[in-house]
């Protein structure tokens, strides 16, 4: 079992979006690398990013969980990771975050897929530029306290 910590996304901007934005992980319906994709309430919610600090070049941009948002995911089940624009702020068809895609050279064997006009689009030959980052939950060796090391982990998921 793992508890995310964080996730990486490949971002920028268009325009001058404004507002906070969020990842969220969610839990996985549809078939696998093909239509997956989120389903039911954020199992987590990371810390705010602020959209107007992208910048007009893709870069990584950390999404840190904390404290109770740190959900600890099962082994061999799938998750989706998604990338949520600001509610609130200056978001338009002009001015909004991208999330990067490799359409060249995908291989990662989940599913993209976005949210748009009130419907999901997904896509098997386009993956998501992503990392997501856990702590291992082990118990204590020898009823001593500790620390798990950190790995990191590839979710199969998808982002919106």
């Amino acid at each position: 079992k793992k508890k995310i910590t964080s996730a990486k996304l490949y971002m920028k901007k268009a325009g001058a979006p404004s507002g906070t934005g969020y990842a969220k992980l969610y839990a996985h319906t549809g078939t696998y690398g093909s239509n997956g994709k989120p389903t039911g309430d954020p199992l987590a919610t990371s810390e705010g990013f602020d959209v107007s600090d992208l910048t007009a070049e893709y870069q990584l941009i950390t999404f840190n969980f904390t404290g109770e948002e740190q959900y600890e995911m099962q082994t061999d089940t799938y998750y989706c990771i998604v990338f949520e624009t600001p509610a609130s702020g200056s978001i338009d068809d002009d001015n909004h975050p991208i999330v990067g895609y490799d359409s060249s050279s995908p291989t990662h064997d989940g599913n993209y897929c976005a949210y748009s006009f009130n419907q999901w689009g997904y896509s098997s030959t386009n993956d998501c530029i992503f990392y997501v980052y856990a702590d291992v939950v082990a118990p204590p060796a020898g009823g001593m306290g500790a620390k798990p090391p950190i790995m990191e982990l590839l979710l199969a998921g998808v982002l919106d």
